[in-house]
């Protein structure tokens, strides 16, 4: 498939999922998102509890206020506008994040029909919630991760991961294995790696982010401390109810994957057959495994929450439909 084939078929997809997908599926879509960005850029919008205690980080929502304070100021700040341009921006960037996919794996053809034949992908990637951004901004940078062997990527990829766990703490859960990896088979010394890379990324990323916080709530904030100490130390999320701990692994994991939970447990259980040919899937395996684990141990469970891990299960998915279909007649 040519390049520019390949966007078209990406854009097309994402577009497509703003006109096609007209329903709502959680409310943090609107009043997480849309609902705060109205009352930054227009001065009125109802803020929920999370909120007012400070466990939402306001860089999300001040991306889309500046869409809407660019289209009032072109008089286009219709309700349709409003809705509309923050999912277009949306399916822009997951567009991008498909072309980020398609570019790392090494099965071209198949990544590309797993991407765009992955329904849970659709039916999300062009929501204005916090999660599809994750999954999208999660997908860049692994697209950007130093694998070994595949002479692609940097250490700059951790620029992306910074920012991501500063809107969404959670995302530190599945990007810690994948840093522990990276630390392990980098060829850089891992004292240098630490202080040149990961500790100013981190520190930077965490000043920005908690001035910006700060500033729009008012007084001095670490949103993602106090994220962390209200759903995970005082249990907030059992409120909106509880899953027994297989709930993942019996309904959330397979639902996300939909048909092409086949070939990734198929792909499985050969990644640990032959784990010395495949380091690299085995360690998004572990990623994978150690994700569904963690988030095992809380009461309260979402299909959303584990979306980042979409695009890594098809990446492993697609290497073996790729090799299957060599062997097929």
């Amino acid at each position: 498939m040519k390049n520019k084939d390949v966007i078209a078929l990406f854009v097309l997809t994402r577009f497509l999922s703003v006109v096609i997908v007209q329903t709502w599926y959680v409310p943090d879509e609107y009043w997480q998102s849309l609902e705060v960005a109205h009352n930054i850029a227009f001065g009125y919008g109802y803020l929920t509890w999370e909120w007012i205690l400070g466990i939402r980080s306001y860089i999300y929502p001040l991306i889309i206020a500046f869409i809407y304070k660019f289209l009032e100021v072109l008089h286009l700040d219709y309700v349709e506008a409003l809705i509309y341009f923050p999912r277009i921006l949306q399916a822009s960037l997951s567009a991008y994040a498909d072309l980020c996919f398609y570019q790392w794996c090494k099965t071209k053809k198949w990544a590309a029909f797993s991407i765009v034949t992955s329904w849970f992908w659709f039916y999300t990637s062009s929501r204005t919630i916090i999660n599809s951004l994750e999954t999208a901004l999660t997908t860049i940078a692994l697209s950007r991760f130093p694998w070994p062997g595949q002479n692609i990527g940097s250490n700059k990829f951790l620029i992306i991961v910074a920012f991501v766990c500063s809107i969404r703490p959670t995302a530190a859960i599945h990007w810690l294995p994948l840093c522990i990896y990276h630390l392990i088979v980098s060829k850089d010394k891992l004292l240098l790696l630490i202080l040149k890379w990961y500790f100013p990324i981190g520190l930077v990323t965490l000043i920005l982010s908690t001035l910006i916080d700060s500033c729009a709530h008012g007084s001095f904030i670490i949103t993602s401390y106090e994220f962390l100490k209200l759903n995970v130390l005082h249990g907030v999320g059992e409120w909106y109810g509880s899953q027994p701990w297989s709930w993942y692994l019996s309904s959330g994991f397979p639902a996300i994957l939909g048909i092409h939970f086949v070939p990734f447990v198929i792909a499985s259980f050969k990644i640990i057959k032959d784990r010395q040919l495949y380091q690299n899937e085995l360690a998004l395996l572990g990623c994978i495994t150690f994700t569904l684990f963690i988030y095992s141990l809380l009461p309260h469970k979402e299909f959303r929450f584990i979306l980042p891990l979409l695009p890594i299960a098809l990446n492993i998915s697609s290497g073996h439909l790729s090799r299957w279909s060599h062997k097929a007649n």
